[in-house]
């Protein structure tokens, strides 16, 4: 049946707020973010493919938003908007982690704070991390991505469920008392990976997704109904950006400024006051939603916010025309490109872009048709509207929020471009929608990177770079397939490129000091990781590249501090505490290097740095006692590692006493010949069997088991070897054992 379609007047008029006993002053608020979700992919906005009854159900219960939009096509930027009522351009905000939101601009949650609220965040991703500033006003900011069992911190998202669950868990504690909790639920986000009972239900993964994050709001509105709370919470629901699925030739979101990016679902319920199944055709956007909620929960008005409450159609009255305006400067922050920017007044709609365009909504919900040309009357008196507006809203310089190389690893793990204001003040003006090959390129790269494929990801960067010389995080991304191939003299043009428009990223300075170190130009490298980790204290991989700077020259005193800061800043790196370990050993921190191979051990029981490290370290310490008691622990998790297996022979055959047991000479024998047949071309073997059998008295077999060792031992960085084993043979042919 073909939905009945009432005048504007009827349907702001069904908006109308009653005043029944049902609803109170001070409502709870309830903001639901859905990220990534286009609203013609739900059931309420007549999606038959759609699996979403819990939204359904709310939009029925409340008022739904037909035209809704966001200011920007990025999740950070977008709920920075939709928390402050400000324009990107007056949070700083207008790319994904490029900054943190400035002090002086106000949040939602600061206002119900100051209200006596309860406030708790729930967010998924780390592209919301506290780091970025929306943690402000809120008493809880569970931004907790590490999964159940999790060795590392290095994740980037969590799915709804989990989400849900700290959520619910928040709000059993706060319930009697008024609240304003936040939930975003990341899901329909790609990869499109929804759980194997909703990936077997739907042909799309997109869909699916959507469908399990409808499932989570249906958790949420279960818990509202079963503490007797619906009556009175406000409950929000938006989503932050949409998603494109190659229209436009645009994959996924961020570039462009279409309709199938920044038109968004949103949805508002609270039963007893909003009448049940209202839908406005108003063009609305997430800018409005902070002053509205101000307005509903009897809040004083922010006069700072640039967004209109609509609050007033909830009440009958008729909304003015409404002007939507947004902006996407990631083509200029990530690429160099021309940024976008798009006004949308009644049904038309005008994207600012080297190449303008304008579309009627109405006839062309596509976007298709560029009406430019046909219609230039309202071009030109949108794009006045356009300008007026863009001169009037205040900018706010970026706040640099500190971002170490892991930080900006998980950002691009989520598919984000990182960029800069330097970058931004280099573009080229070209229009993006030339250019989309070559976004398209890089998200391809990108994919190759992450699988190591780094051949065809230079090769491909290459190309794009030829396309777009301006793209300056292609050179970056090229520095890094060139210095994983190493092809150091290739990725240092590359990186020295990329810095000759910004030094202010990590990524940029440890790659090309890196590059530095390998090609043992090690003064410039150490001026470089010394200069990275002075504006990044916490660039972890900067303090390595310092430590193994020093080491190199075997400068072990000065290697310490930073291979111990290194370690401090990745606690469940193997790596970075296996340094540190040698490097105590080197210094003679005997102590220390036992006490960090136990933390390697606790990560890993089956480590052989671990292991090694720590019996050696017991040894050098004369502790020869605790070193073979170590060994022997080491051979219990490790029985076939050839190198702890001799240096056990080794120690119970050349060690006075053997630590006290009798029969070590027979073990060590044991032991030996297990050597020789794990590993019998290398003359550690036969040299560890020497000594066993001398240990045990047998000198003549231990002397032949030496010249099978001396004869093993070639090449000239053998001859230290060859005139230790010659010093044994002669003890053994004199009827002596080799003692340490």
């Amino acid at each position: 049946m073909a939905r009945l379609r009432l005048p504007l007047l009827v349907l702001l008029a069904s908006f109308a707020l009653l005043a029944c006993s049902g609803g109170g002053a001070r409502p709870n608020v309830l903001l639901i973010t859905l990220d990534t979700t286009r609203a013609d992919r739900l059931g309420c906005y007549g999606y038959a493919k759609a699996q979403t009854p819990a939204l359904d159900a709310l939009a029925a219960s409340g008022a739904r938003f037909e035209h809704a939009y966001a200011q920007v096509p990025l999740t950070l930027a977008s709920h920075a908007t939709l928390l402050t009522g400000k324009y990107p351009a007056t949070t700083g905000l207008r790319i994904n982690a490029d900054a943190k939101l400035p002090q002086g601009v106000r949040t939602l949650a600061e206002s119900f704070q100051e209200r006596g609220y309860r406030t708790g965040a729930f967010v998924s991703a780390f592209v919301l991390d506290s780091t970025f500033g929306l943690d402000r006003g809120f008493e809880v900011y569970d931004d907790n991505l590490v999964r159940a069992g999790a060795s590392r911190h290095f994740e980037v998202d969590r799915s709804g469920d989990a989400v849900t669950d700290a959520a619910l868990a928040w709000l059993d504690g706060a319930k009697a008392e008024r609240f304003f909790a936040w939930v975003h639920l990341y899901d329909p986000h790609a990869p499109y990976r929804p759980p194997p009972e909703y990936r077997a239900r739907f042909a799309d993964p997109y869909d699916g997704e959507i469908a399990f994050a409808d499932s989570q709001v249906r958790r949420l509105l279960d818990w509202l109904d079963g503490a007797g709370l619906r009556e009175n919470t406000l409950v929000i629901v938006a989503g932050d950006h949409g998603e494109s699925f190659l229209e436009h030739g645009e994959p996924e979101h961020g570039l462009f400024v279409y309709d199938t990016t920044i038109r968004v679902p949103l949805i508002l319920s609270w039963p007893g006051n909003v009448r049940a199944g209202a839908v406005s055709t108003a063009n609305v956007q997430l800018l409005d939603v902070y002053s509205t909620v101000l307005e509903l929960v009897g809040a004083p008005a922010d006069r700072s916010a640039a967004g209109s409450s609509f609050a007033a159609g909830l009440r009958g009255e008729t909304l003015p025309e409404r002007t939507v305006f947004g902006e996407s400067t990631y083509p200029q922050h990530g690429y160099g490109w021309a940024p976008l920017r798009y006004l949308v007044r009644g049904d038309l709609k005008y994207i600012d872009a080297p190449r303008p365009e304008l579309y009627d909504r109405r006839a062309d919900p596509g976007e298709t048709d560029n009406r430019l040309d046909q219609l230039p009357n309202d071009a030109a008196t949108l794009r006045a509207s356009l300008l007026e507006l863009t001169e009037r809203i205040e900018a706010t310089a970026p706040e640099p929020a500190e971002l170490d190389a892991e930080a900006q690893a998980k950002l691009r793990s989520l598919g984000y471009v990182s960029g800069s204001s330097a970058d931004a003040a280099a573009s080229s003006g070209r229009d993006p929608k030339d250019m989309v090959d070559v976004f398209v390129g890089h998200d391809r790269a990108l994919v190759l990177l992450g699988n190591r494929r780094y051949e065809e990801a230079a090769a491909l960067l290459e190309g794009l770079l030829v396309r777009s010389p301006e793209s300056i995080a292609l050179n970056e991304e090229l520095g890094t397939a060139y210095l994983s191939l190493n092809r150091l003299d290739d990725a240092l043009r590359a990186f020295e490129t990329s810095l000759r428009h910004t030094t202010d990223d990590p990524d940029r300075m440890w790659g090309h000091a890196e590059v530095l170190r390998r090609l043992g130009r090690t003064d410039e490298a150490i001026r470089g990781f010394e200069q990275a980790v002075a504006r990044w204290p916490s660039l972890g991989d900067a303090y390595l590249g310092l430590a193994l700077c020093h080491v190199s020259r075997g400068d072990f005193a000065r290697a310490y501090e930073p291979a111990r800061k290194h370690a401090e800043l990745a606690p469940g790196s193997i790596l970075a505490l296996g340094n540190l370990a040698n490097v105590c050993l080197a210094l003679h921190k005997y102590d220390e290097a036992v006490a960090t191979a136990d933390r390697i051990l606790e990560l890993d029981a089956r480590s052989t740095e671990g292991h090694y490290v720590r019996w050696e370290a017991l040894r050098a310490a004369g502790k020869p006692r605790e070193a073979i008691a170590a060994l022997r622990d080491s051979r219990s998790a490790l029985p076939s590692d050839w190198l702890l297996t001799c240096s056990l022979a080794w120690m119970l055959a050349v060690t006075p006493d053997a630590g006290g047991e009798p029969g070590a000479g027979d073990e060590a024998v044991r032991l030996a010949q297990t050597c020789v047949k794990l590993n019998p071309h290398h003359p550690r073997s036969f040299d560890v069997l020497g000594a066993a059998h001398a240990a045990r008295g047998s000198y003549a077999d231990a002397a032949k088991a030496a010249r099978q060792a001396l004869a093993l031992a070639e090449g000239p960085q053998a001859a230290q070897a060859r005139d230790a084993i010659e010093a044994r043979i002669a003890l053994y042919d004199a009827g002596q054992p080799f003692r340490e």
